[in-house]
């Protein structure tokens, strides 16, 4: 399936991302902004596969930087979402996000990134 919105989404939802060499990146969908059906914030795994396969995954992953994105990556990319691993994230971490998205401090830090965005950097993930 991929998402025209972020209904039918959970934390932890994911997606492979092909890469240049011909191995895989995975997306993970974190959580929504605010109340927004169409923006979240996803963010790369630091894993790369060499075929997209929920049993090449390990039992605990981490993830890089978390971004706002919009749902269309998932069509622009066309990579649909394929499980859940919201068991193999670190404890804690979709709270984090959460804290984090919604810090409106003076000198927080907010990161956008759009479908290409998420390409180039899973062609940067050395895991």
């Amino acid at each position: 399936m991929i998402p025209k919105s972020n209904t039918k989404l959970t934390p932890g939802d994911f997606c492979y991302i092909p890469r240049d060499d011909g191995k895989f990146a995975v997306f993970v969908w974190l959580c929504a902004q605010g109340t927004s059906r169409s923006y979240f914030y996803g963010a790369l795994v630091n894993v790369v596969l060499d075929e997209p396969s929920v049993e090449g995954l390990p039992s605990r992953v981490d993830v890089g930087d978390h971004a706002l994105i919009h749902i269309k990556a998932f069509r622009e990319n066309r990579t649909p979402i394929a499980g859940n691993m919201a068991n193999r994230l670190a404890k804690g971490l979709f709270e984090k996000v959460q804290n984090e998205v919604n810090d409106q401090s003076v000198g927080a830090v907010h990161k956008v990134w759009g479908h290409l965005t998420i390409v180039k950097r899973a062609n940067q993930i050395s895991a």
